[in-house]
């Protein structure tokens, strides 16, 4: 019974004008634009928040190569941009009486013990929840926190034929032990977003991924195989090697991090699975989202 509705720079483009035939209210705003989002917003109930450090990230990072330079400024340039964005929303969102709750798609930080990395992507959401909680308390106090897993769309679970055996290799620099949960961002964020708000009170850290799907990398190797028929190999790779062909550190300064503590173990305290919400929510596991 909700009216949703959805935010974008640009109310013409194809996925603005379906989510408009499905029944949403498309409006035109930019998280650049504080302005715009106070209009957004006006006499919501609920927000759900999500922004993009890899558009600017890509866009710089060709730039960059383009002429002949060190793509690590790619990294800064973002992380600017989406701290930028995250603030903008938080104050706009703070001075909306109406909000009743405000959820957050965000990354756990990958700084353990004051050591910093060049992995900005896992900082910047991290920075914006930690302003709202220092500059916006009222609005901290309706803050709820969904962390999504591995995309099933991860370059990490696309193998490399080999033409000559007719096996499928996953080079990959996470160890074969580590976990990585895995989630459909386009089929099941929405649904754990709808719990967090309608049957969970506030303060909820949701480490959001699909149903039979929390895998380590071997598992989820060997999942691949099973629902494809077809003989999948593990190829650990080292962050080194991976860098040698063309991976940035952008990606793999985090991966150092995982190898050594587990996806899971760089999520915050308190931190809670699907299967501890008040409604459970069902969704295709990644073997079935591979068979489909």
């Amino acid at each position: 019974n909700w009216k949703v509705r959805a935010i974008t720079r640009n109310p013409t483009s194809e996925i603005a004008q379906a989510l408009s035939a499905r029944g949403s209210e498309v409006v035109r705003a930019d998280l650049g634009d504080p302005a715009s989002l106070t209009a957004a917003f006006a006499n919501v109930d609920a927000i759900f928040l999500n922004t993009n450090f890899f558009e600017v990230f890509f866009q710089e990072k060709a730039a960059l190569e383009a002429e002949g330079k060190d793509i690590a400024a790619a990294s800064q340039t973002a992380f600017e941009a989406e701290t930028t964005w995250g603030k903008n929303a938080a104050d706009a969102a703070a001075a909306i009486p109406t909000l009743e709750r405000i959820v957050f798609s965000i990354l756990p930080s990958a700084v353990v013990d004051g050591k910093k990395t060049r992995s900005l992507h896992s900082e910047t959401k991290a920075w914006t929840a930690a302003y709202i909680e220092r500059e916006h308390p009222t609005l901290a106090k309706k803050l709820s926190l969904i962390f999504p897993g591995a995309y099933n769309t991860n370059q990490l679970f696309v193998p490399v034929e080999d033409q000559a055996s007719g096996k499928c290799n996953f080079y990959v620099p996470v160890l074969p032990e580590k976990h990585m949960p895995i989630i459909d961002p386009t089929k099941s964020i929405g649904p754990f977003v709808r719990v967090l708000i309608e049957d969970e009170p506030p303060g909820i850290k949701l480490l959001a991924y699909d149903t039979d799907s929390n895998l380590t990398i071997a598992d989820a190797v060997e999942t691949w195989s099973r629902a494809t028929g077809r003989e999948g190999v593990l190829v650990t790779v080292s962050t080194d090697f991976a860098h040698s062909l063309g991976a940035p550190w952008e990606f793999l300064d985090v991966v150092n991090v995982v190898n050594e503590r587990d996806y899971i173990g760089l999520h915050p305290e308190g931190i809670i699975h699907p299967s501890q919400l008040k409604a459970k929510v069902q969704t295709k596991s990644f073997e079935q989202w591979l068979k489909d």
